[in-house]
């Protein structure tokens, strides 16, 4: 069940190779996980553009390969380069087939970590309790169109982690969701930069090729 902790606010996206940020809107609400350890603290935000993706936009029947060539000729290269302050990029590229029945193409890059919390010790043998998540990035796309050479799709990217400096201080740990959605319009093969909110903020370098 989701719990709704906060409305919404501006924050700042530098879209491009525009200078000032730009407002886009943060939707934030936590709720406790089926899936794995504790509560998941969700902050959605929107990147400013031209057009809208559908509200619902990520709900729909996820892309499953068949080998049968698409009716349409054509897929999206999404180059995706995700970078947090002082660390190395993240290289979470896709590739986005076009498909007549628009079904949501998803990747994951995620992977479980697994921790011990509140370990106490008992001659050679530690007890505690065991805490696990998947951590790293998920990538979302839909929507593909080309027209008078613009590209435009709906693409999201999530990042679910716990921020290091918090997992010794409780036996509870916040898992943190950063949730960004682009509704990206450019031309082939330019360079755009966006920042997905959160406790760590990561730098999303975005590039988008047609085959």
């Amino acid at each position: 069940m989701r719990k709704i902790a906060l409305g919404t606010s501006a924050v700042a996206i530098v879209l491009g190779g525009c200078a000032t940020p730009q407002p886009t809107t943060l939707t934030s609400y936590s709720y406790a996980s089926e899936q794995h350890s504790g509560t998941v603290l969700v902050e959605e935000t929107i990147a400013p553009s031209a057009f809208g993706c559908a509200r619902d936009w990520r709900e729909g029947k996820q892309y499953v390969p068949t080998g049968i060539h698409s009716m349409y000729p054509f897929k999206f290269e999404v180059q995706i380069l995700a970078q947090g302050p002082g660390k190395d990029s993240d290289d979470i590229s896709v590739s986005v087939p076009a498909h007549r029945a628009n079904p949501v193409f998803a990747k994951d890059f995620q992977k479980s970590v697994t921790w011990m919390l509140g370990t106490e010790s008992n001659g050679m043998i530690s007890q505690g309790d065991l805490f696990y998540y998947p951590q790293g990035y998920f990538v979302r796309a839909r929507d593909l169109s080309i027209k008078d050479n613009t590209l435009r799709l709906c693409l999201g990217v999530d990042r679910m982690y716990v921020p290091a400096d918090t997992l010794g201080g409780t036996d509870e740990p916040l898992i943190r969701l950063d949730r960004l959605t682009i509704p990206f319009e450019g031309k082939s093969g330019e360079t755009y930069r966006y920042t997905l909110q959160g406790a760590e903020p990561v730098t999303l370098t975005v590039k988008v090729d047609v085959k």
